[in-house]
């Protein structure tokens, strides 16, 4: 399953992020963000780059869990 498949229980990926999770991922700020830049829809700032790839290695970790390979 791919991250961006998943839907929030609002239905809306527009939701914004606490303050706390803006802090921690360099002021990406919604779940549309976090999908766009691991889907790379969008490009990260160079402040960025390494949010983007912890959220990418999560999405890999996600998806060896659902196929039962880690």
């Amino acid at each position: 399953m791919h991250l961006s498949s998943y839907q929030l229980p609002t239905a809306s990926t527009t939701c914004g992020f606490g303050s706390d999770v803006r802090d921690d991922t360099a002021g990406i700020d919604t779940f549309t963000a976090a999908l766009a830049l691991v889907d790379g829809q969008l490009h990260p700032a160079r402040d960025r780059t390494d949010i983007v790839h912890a959220l990418r290695h999560a999405q890999r970790v996600h998806q060896d869990l659902e196929a039962g390979i880690a």
